[in-house]
């Protein structure tokens, strides 16, 4: 019973962070058409918030992923993927803290008169981490969903 709470909770509460990267994966190709100011405004303005938001049900997923692999241990066709699929997520939710926060908080501290001039390889390095975070996203959902056939 507890095994199949924690893989729906894994199943929903992983879906949103996979969305919103997703997003920006989709994304990619306009913002990197964007001038700095317009750019600047579009990840201050239409993101803010997303990161406590989204971030709170990553976290939700990392735990319970992680319990998931505890709670199957001894069933080695379904504690496989979901361990694999508990290290995507760790690995996606380490990208986001270690990499994509810090940045988003220089990113904050800009305004478009202080704008530097190096502004499109921040812009740059914030899209493919954001791709990196999908990627990664992807594949822990896709084990998770593996596990989930081998139980049934």
């Amino acid at each position: 019973m507890l095994g199949r709470w924690l893989r729906w909770t894994c199943l929903i509460s992983a879906v949103l962070p996979l969305a919103a990267a997703m997003v920006h994966v989709l994304e990619l190709p306009n913002k990197l058409a964007l001038d700095g100011p317009l750019w600047l405004m579009v990840q201050q303005q239409l993101y803010a918030g997303w990161a406590g938001f989204v971030g709170l049900f990553h976290w939700i997923a990392f735990f319970a992923i992680w319990g998931l692999a505890v709670a199957t241990i001894g069933r080695f066709p379904i504690f496989l993927p979901t361990v694999v699929s508990a290290l995507c997520i760790s690995a996606a939710l380490a990208v986001s803290v270690m990499f994509v926060a810090p940045l988003n908080a220089i990113l904050a501290s800009w305004t478009p008169a202080t704008l530097p001039a190096n502004w499109p390889g921040f812009r740059l390095q914030w899209q493919l981490l954001q791709a990196l975070e999908f990627a990664l996203l992807a594949a822990g959902y896709s084990y998770l969903l593996r596990a989930l056939d081998r139980e049934r």
